[in-house]
């Protein structure tokens, strides 16, 4: 599953996250493309036991991110949701 947001200027604290659902996926993210269909040429991951996976990016940059969700083993029903704060 591939999902993208927009970061505009001045934007802070770009938070992603993968939860709920059953199964185990890796969240893969990256900025500028897409990274590969098994997550190559990410800039972050998160990869931990289940679907809870968080990226968080302090500092992002004016570009839009791209979001891959990667099973692990088969997974479903599993929401991603990613925001930022502005001044």
């Amino acid at each position: 599953m591939l999902y993208s947001i927009d970061v505009p200027a001045g934007a802070r604290g770009l938070n992603i996250r993968s939860f709920g659902g059953t199964g185990d996926a890796t969240l893969y993210v990256k900025a500028s493309a897409a990274p590969g269909t098994l997550g190559e040429g990410a800039d972050f991951s998160s990869d931990k036991p289940g679907n809870s996976e968080a990226v968080v990016v302090a500092n992002p940059r004016v570009t839009t991110y791209y979001v891959r969700l990667v099973g692990k083993s088969a997974f479903s029903n599993v929401s991603v949701m990613a925001t930022y704060t502005t001044p």
